[in-house]
């Protein structure tokens, strides 16, 4: 029997070590052991038809019993159909068939890639881990199922310019990596655990991954934000304008104290934005969200605003009175690529509304445009300070001390394209000659270097 606080910490240590090694058990994935996450690929389609596959060495595609029902050769692809309740593959004179509800395609090579073309598309994504292509009504959807190590370096890139300074770009790692940890199951009754957009983390595959982020993941692997023993809830945005949100303002009931508002040193420079709109375009928009009640609109002004300066409601007068409507609501009904934050002010002359704001996103969490600015010169913060700026309270701990399960150096193998390729696979090699991919083996010397970190890092002082 446990009792007192000190067993309910080490129930919770259990069942959070229980949880993890489930979810990163060898049923969900083929990892080698290794934790790795299943990523649906949405961003592709939801309803795909038919889908090209091919890698270096060959592409081994297998059922969902885990028969291998075909295997290529290096120059060959492999082609998929969705056809009613079942899969057709085709390569060259092989033709198989498969019912659902899945088949999974890996390569025959060891940390290559598997390059996923879809018809009438010249366009090719390459993921490294192994690709599952799952069966809808209206056709297929794909998931990658990647080591979550080997899944950060399409997410790093995707998510901060690897231009920013290396410490900005490691902060922006760690925070990837426990979001990954804190979100796991996101998308549990689709079969997979996260999306590849920005509902959840953006994710590009090889395509997108640049040595500097390569090197930023690689030099805090297995590293990630605690509060309380436990993998913290992390959000992060584009640009703060100069001050965060405190997630209790947006979100009353949630009690997180590391997602408080913090204020950015005064020198550092944030984006600043104009809209001008019509009256009657904005309501146009904001009838079409839902919101009826703003029909015949003849003003617009901030009603309230949250510590940081954010408008938490508009006040808008109609033929009929005033209504209060969130902030939220308004940005959504807009559209977020043009009010690109709800810092802003309001000025209306007649029929025409200029907002005028700083930053861009929610504004919540790890603020990528300062922490930019606090790692590179005259300031030089470490990626552990920037974290402790935009996440007071918090610990950078390592997996193996939090969950207790053994943690490895990460591997970058230089992912080569195969030196013979069919016609089709030629084609759509030549669409990737532009990109850029991680390069280089890992160091040997550093290949076991020490992964305990758990030491509390203040911020600077003055902030």
């Amino acid at each position: 029997m446990f009792s007192g606080s000190r067993d309910a910490k080490t129930i919770t240590r259990m069942l959070l070590t229980v949880l993890v090694l489930s979810v990163f058990s060898a049923d969900r994935c083929a990892c080698d052991g290794e934790p790795c996450v299943r990523i649906g690929l949405t961003s592709l389609g939801t309803a795909i038809k038919r889908a090209t596959f091919y890698s270096v060495g060959g592409i081994k595609l297998f059922d969902a019993a885990g028969s291998l029902l075909l295997e290529t050769e290096s120059e060959d692809c492999v082609q998929v159909f969705a056809e009613g309740s079942a899969f057709v593959a085709r390569s060259g004179l092989q033709v198989k068939s498969a019912p659902g509800p899945f088949v999974r395609l890996i390569s025959r090579v060891s940390d290559a890639a598997v390059a996923i073309q879809l018809a009438d598309s010249r366009s090719v994504r390459r993921y490294r881990g192994s690709v599952e292509a799952r069966l809808v009504p209206a056709g297929m959807y794909l998931v990658n199922i990647v080591d979550t190590e080997d899944y950060l370096l399409g997410v790093v890139p995707a998510e901060m310019s690897s231009r920013c300074p290396l410490e900005a770009v490691k902060a922006q790692a760690v925070a990837a990596r426990t979001y990954v940890l804190a979100n796991l199951g996101k998308h549990r009754s689709a079969n997979f655990d996260l999306c590849d957009t920005s509902h959840c983390q953006t994710y590009g595959g090889v395509s997108v991954e640049t040595p500097r982020a390569a090197e930023a993941v690689r030099t805090t692997a297995h590293l990630i934000l605690t509060y309380d023993g436990k993998p913290a809830s992390v959000m992060y945005c584009s640009d703060c304008g100069g001050a965060t949100q405190d997630v209790s303002q947006l979100r009353p009931n949630v009690r997180l104290p590391y997602l408080c508002g913090v204020r950015e040193p005064e020198d550092i420079p944030h984006e600043s934005w104009e809209l001008s709109m019509a009256l009657s375009d904005i309501a146009k928009k904001l009838v079409s969200a839902g919101l009826k009640q703003c029909e015949n609109m003849s003003a617009i002004r901030v009603a309230q605003t949250d510590s940081s300066g954010r408008v938490l409601e508009f006040e808008i007068t109609t033929n009929s009175g005033s209504v209060q409507v969130s902030g939220q609501k308004v940005r959504s009904a807009i559209g977020s690529s043009l009010m690109k934050s709800l810092l802003l002010s309001v000025e209306q002359t007649g029929s025409k509304v200029v907002f005028k704001g700083k930053g861009s996103g929610h504004g919540i969490g790890l603020c990528q445009a300062g922490a930019k600015w606090l790692a590179s010169p005259p300031k030089n913060w470490t990626y552990d300070q920037i974290l402790a700026h935009y996440f007071p309270g918090t610990q950078v701990r390592s997996l193996e001390e939090v969950y207790g399960w053994k943690a490895r150096a990460l591997s970058l193998v230089p992912l080569d394209q195969p030196k013979r390729l069919s016609s089709e696979a030629k084609e759509a090699k030549q669409t990737l000659s532009g990109s850029e991919s991680a390069s280089g083996r890992r160091n040997e010397s550093n290949s076991r270097r020490d992964i305990t970190f758990d030491v509390r890092v203040e911020a600077p002082n003055g902030l």
